[in-house]
Protein backbone atom coordinates (compact mmCIF):
# COMPACT_ATOMS: atom_id res chain seq x y z
CA UNK A 1 0.00 0.00 0.00
CA UNK A 2 1.46 3.36 -0.94
CA UNK A 3 1.12 6.64 1.30
CA UNK A 4 -2.45 7.76 1.47
CA UNK A 5 -2.94 11.40 3.22
CA UNK A 6 -6.22 10.28 4.08
CA UNK A 7 -7.11 13.01 7.08
CA UNK A 8 -7.91 16.48 4.72
CA UNK A 9 -10.87 16.94 6.71
CA UNK A 10 -12.14 15.94 10.05
CA UNK A 11 -15.10 14.12 8.52
CA UNK A 12 -12.44 12.21 6.80
CA UNK A 13 -10.99 10.92 9.78
CA UNK A 14 -14.25 9.58 10.95
CA UNK A 15 -14.55 7.63 7.32
CA UNK A 16 -11.13 6.00 7.99
CA UNK A 17 -10.58 4.74 11.84
CA UNK A 18 -11.94 1.68 10.92
CA UNK A 19 -8.60 1.36 8.68
CA UNK A 20 -5.97 2.84 11.01
CA UNK A 21 -7.75 0.75 14.03
CA UNK A 22 -7.30 -2.55 12.07
CA UNK A 23 -3.56 -1.09 10.84
CA UNK A 24 -2.55 0.28 14.14
CA UNK A 25 -4.04 -1.60 17.22
CA UNK A 26 -1.34 -4.15 18.83
CA UNK A 27 1.40 -2.28 17.08
CA UNK A 28 4.61 -2.07 18.93
CA UNK A 29 6.17 1.96 18.80
CA UNK A 30 9.84 1.83 16.71
CA UNK A 31 11.28 4.95 16.15
CA UNK A 32 9.02 8.81 17.01
CA UNK A 33 11.19 11.68 14.98
CA UNK A 34 10.86 14.27 12.87
CA UNK A 35 13.34 15.96 9.73
CA UNK A 36 11.35 18.92 9.19
CA UNK A 37 9.69 21.55 10.42
CA UNK A 38 6.32 20.61 12.08
CA UNK A 39 5.99 17.13 11.13
CA UNK A 40 6.57 14.00 13.09
CA UNK A 41 7.02 10.95 11.93
CA UNK A 42 5.89 7.55 13.95
CA UNK A 43 6.93 3.96 13.59
CA UNK A 44 4.77 1.18 14.56
CA UNK A 45 5.87 -2.26 14.24
CA UNK A 46 2.98 -4.97 13.91
CA UNK A 47 3.77 -8.92 13.13
CA UNK A 48 6.73 -8.60 10.91
CA UNK A 49 5.60 -4.89 9.27
CA UNK A 50 6.73 -1.57 9.45
CA UNK A 51 3.87 1.18 9.79
CA UNK A 52 4.34 4.99 9.27
CA UNK A 53 2.11 7.14 10.63
CA UNK A 54 2.88 10.81 10.41
CA UNK A 55 1.20 13.98 11.38
CA UNK A 56 2.24 17.17 9.57
CA UNK A 57 0.45 20.87 10.06
CA UNK A 58 -0.44 22.75 7.24
CA UNK A 59 -1.84 26.00 7.73
CA UNK A 60 -4.31 25.96 10.10
CA UNK A 61 -4.72 22.34 9.89
CA UNK A 62 -2.79 19.06 10.04
CA UNK A 63 -2.45 16.30 7.65
CA UNK A 64 -2.42 12.59 8.92
CA UNK A 65 -0.75 9.76 7.00
CA UNK A 66 -0.28 6.18 7.12
CA UNK A 67 2.40 4.10 4.88
CA UNK A 68 3.39 0.76 4.48
CA UNK A 69 6.53 1.41 2.77
CA UNK A 70 9.17 3.14 5.50
CA UNK A 71 12.29 4.51 5.20
CA UNK A 72 14.41 6.35 7.88
CA UNK A 73 15.92 9.76 6.41
CA UNK A 74 19.35 10.29 7.01
CA UNK A 75 19.11 13.05 9.26
CA UNK A 76 16.48 12.87 12.02
CA UNK A 77 15.74 14.28 15.19
CA UNK A 78 14.18 12.21 17.93
CA UNK A 79 11.33 13.21 19.93
CA UNK A 80 9.27 12.61 22.32
CA UNK A 81 11.24 10.57 24.24
CA UNK A 82 9.12 9.52 26.54
CA UNK A 83 7.31 6.60 24.49
CA UNK A 84 8.73 3.66 25.71
CA UNK A 85 9.32 1.12 22.63
CA UNK A 86 7.68 -1.95 24.42
CA UNK A 87 4.66 0.24 23.82
CA UNK A 88 1.77 -1.40 22.33
CA UNK A 89 -1.27 0.61 20.76
CA UNK A 90 -4.71 -0.54 22.79
CA UNK A 91 -6.95 1.74 21.39
CA UNK A 92 -7.63 4.66 19.11
CA UNK A 93 -10.46 7.38 19.68
CA UNK A 94 -11.67 10.51 18.40
CA UNK A 95 -12.37 13.13 20.38
CA UNK A 96 -14.64 14.97 18.38
CA UNK A 97 -15.69 18.04 20.67
CA UNK A 98 -12.00 19.49 20.52
CA UNK A 99 -11.40 17.57 17.15
CA UNK A 100 -8.49 15.45 18.70
CA UNK A 101 -7.22 11.70 18.15
CA UNK A 102 -6.29 9.79 20.72
CA UNK A 103 -3.49 6.57 21.02
CA UNK A 104 -3.78 4.82 23.89
CA UNK A 105 -0.82 2.79 24.71
CA UNK A 106 -0.61 -0.39 27.08
CA UNK A 107 1.63 1.69 29.69
CA UNK A 108 -0.98 3.94 30.91
CA UNK A 109 0.70 6.29 28.39
CA UNK A 110 -1.05 8.16 25.45
CA UNK A 111 -0.50 10.56 22.70
CA UNK A 112 -3.08 13.42 21.80
CA UNK A 113 -2.75 14.60 18.24
CA UNK A 114 -4.61 18.06 17.11
CA UNK A 115 -6.13 18.66 14.18
CA UNK A 116 -7.17 22.56 14.05
CA UNK A 117 -5.91 25.63 15.48
CA UNK A 118 -7.12 25.76 18.64
CA UNK A 119 -5.07 22.04 19.40
CA UNK A 120 -2.69 22.03 16.59
CA UNK A 121 0.01 19.78 18.42
CA UNK A 122 1.07 16.25 19.71
CA UNK A 123 0.88 15.43 23.52
CA UNK A 124 2.30 13.27 25.20
CA UNK A 125 0.50 11.64 28.50
CA UNK A 126 1.59 9.39 31.21
CA UNK A 127 -1.56 8.82 33.64
CA UNK A 128 -3.68 12.34 32.88
CA UNK A 129 0.14 14.06 33.21
CA UNK A 130 1.28 15.88 30.30
CA UNK A 131 5.05 14.19 29.51
CA UNK A 132 6.21 16.33 26.35
CA UNK A 133 4.60 18.02 23.42
CA UNK A 134 5.90 18.97 19.80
Amino acid sequence: MEAVNFVRSWSALWLWMHNLNKSLIGARVNEVYTFRKAQINLHFIKEDHTLKLAWEKQGNQAILTLARQVTLPKRRVKVLGGISRASKILRIRIHAKDRLLRIDFQDDSYLILGFFPTALDIYLCQESALVDSF
